[in-house]
């Protein structure tokens, strides 16, 4: 006797139940669809920071900060100093000690 497979093109599992495998059983319970829904990309909430957030609505910077300080306060603007030498063909910048 023959087993037979799932019916997602591409699957060679065996069937669980509705000519589906496990995986793609448990989708179409959860979702009616054996495609996976495409996730919100979210932001940071913090004013001024267009990082993706990661946990708590926060940005990776930001959840650390709230884990040390009460409030994770605004985003500061990034400070980039010009500073001195010269910058390397690859991105980076060298120094060079008086």
């Amino acid at each position: 006797m023959s087993r037979s497979v799932c019916s997602v093109l591409g699957c060679g599992k065996p069937v669980k139940g509705r000519g589906y495998c496990c995986k793609h059983l448990s989708r179409v319970k959860r979702h009616g669809s054996v495609d996976l829904p495409q996730r919100e990309k979210k932001l940071c909430s913090v004013k001024g920071c267009n990082r993706p957030a990661r946990a708590k609505n926060l940005c990776n910077m930001h959840r650390c900060r709230l884990r040390t300080h009460p409030s994770p306060g605004e985003a500061a603007p990034r400070k980039g100093n010009g500073g001195t030498g010269t910058l390397h063909k690859s991105g980076y910048r060298y120094f060079y000690r008086p």
